[in-house]
């Protein structure tokens, strides 16, 4: 199944973009609770239901991320507010969120009000019956020292595949590819994180997407683009068009690619090249299925 971020589509109501989604053939969708609409959280999960979409995960909101690790009032709220998403998503079935622990190049430094706020946070999180998937993002230190010192089955990882191009800090699949929780898909030219659809921008996809189909990750093949990237005009449904036969490709080379592994048949499984043409300013991905040997 492939699925969008709810953050698109910005001139459009949330319910008009969840419907825009449905039409165009995405199965599922990845619920943005940042300050893009109105509806709370439990709201929009409403909304993408009645749209008769699946919610992949909600993205945590992403305000005054930094003070978690200091001791003031607006690091206890921050953690409260977490606390109420998460129960949004425990009372709509949704099994995952994606939290970012930091914001900015140069975070406070891993502290203990902030690891025992974390662990706080965790062990509600549990009791929820919820995943967090904590994401790469511009500094390791903080995801990194989560993930190695909290082993709850109820954290991991949320690979972001444009921020590791962009930043590069380590190889995030190398360390904590077994316990992948959630995936963001998109592209840049590694000058910015730009949220392009997959194969428009420098990414080494032939690379990359073999180590995705090793991970652990099961669940929805889920973009993170965003339509306002393209400067060329291209309406809302090309934009959706063309994001979803991307996401379909990788979709099927993901599936094809594990279904190689588990039957360790020696060889490796076929991947996919992808050549983008450009006529008249509209990127168009053509996909050849090749076998390695």
């Amino acid at each position: 199944m492939v699925g969008i971020t709810s953050n698109n589509l910005m001139n459009l109501n949330m319910a008009e973009r969840f419907d825009k989604f449905k039409e165009k053939g995405f199965g599922s969708v990845m619920i943005w609770l940042g300050p893009d609409a109105k509806e709370n959280a439990d709201e929009r999960a409403t909304l993408a239901e009645r749209a008769g979409l699946f919610i992949e995960n909600f993205h945590l909101s992403c305000d005054h991320l930094n003070e978690m690790w200091i001791d003031c009032k607006e690091g206890d709220e921050r953690i409260s507010r977490f606390k109420d998403e998460i129960a949004a998503a425990s009372k709509h079935g949704v099994k995952t969120v994606v939290c970012h622990l930091t914001h900015g190049e140069f975070p406070p430094f891993v502290s203990t009000i902030g690891t025992n706020r974390i662990e706080d946070l965790v062990k509600f999180a549990e009791s929820a019956n919820v995943k967090i998937a904590f994401e790469n993002v511009i500094t390791k230190d903080h995801v990194t020292y989560v993930l190695e010192n909290f082993k709850s089955p109820y954290v991991g990882l949320c690979y972001d595949v444009g921020h590791d191009h962009y930043w590069r800090v380590q190889d995030w699949l190398g360390l904590f590819g077994d316990r992948v929780f959630a995936l963001h898909l998109h592209d840049n030219f590694a000058d910015k994180d730009s949220h392009f659809i997959p194969f428009d921008g420098s990414i080494d996809w032939q690379y990359t997407l073999p180590r995705l189909a090793k991970t652990s990750y099961r669940g929805t093949t889920t973009l993170e683009t965003k339509d306002a990237a393209y400067v060329y005009d291209a309406s809302p449904d090309k934009y959706l068009e063309h994001a979803l036969s991307v996401g379909n490709y990788i979709d099927k080379f993901l599936e094809s690619n594990r279904k190689f592994t588990q039957k360790q048949t020696g060889r490796n499984a076929p991947f996919f090249v992808a050549y983008r043409l450009f006529i008249f300013g509209q990127r168009q991905i053509f996909v050849i299925p090749k076998l390695l040997r």
